[in-house]
């Protein structure tokens, strides 16, 4: 739904509006900090304003459609190079330099 051309840029600015909101509310970033051990919470309110007015819905809307067009095609030279069926099943996210 999100790589969606007519409803995808809606959904993600309406989303990211949404939890800029609630991110933006002490208690909800006392949770999010607990949560995430390491996180600098004083980077929350910024967070927070950024996700209400700024343009991170757009880049994410972005990479949503990217990742949706250009997955069959590097599933499918994947699967050319290996010789073997390339079946994906979920994504998780690595960090250089992460732990």
């Amino acid at each position: 739904m999100l790589a969606s051309r007519r409803v995808g840029a809606t959904t993600a600015r309406t989303g990211f509006a949404i939890a800029g909101r609630a991110l933006a509310w002490r208690r909800v970033q006392k949770r999010v900090a607990h949560l995430l051990p390491g996180l600098d919470a004083g980077r929350l309110d910024g967070i927070a304003r950024a996700w209400r007015n700024g343009s991170v819905w757009r880049s994410f809307y972005h990479e949503q459609r990217a990742l949706f067009e250009e997955l069959p095609r590097l599933r499918a030279e994947l699967s050319a190079s290996t010789g073997e069926n390339v079946v994906i099943r979920r994504f998780a996210r690595f960090q250089v330099g992460a732990e």
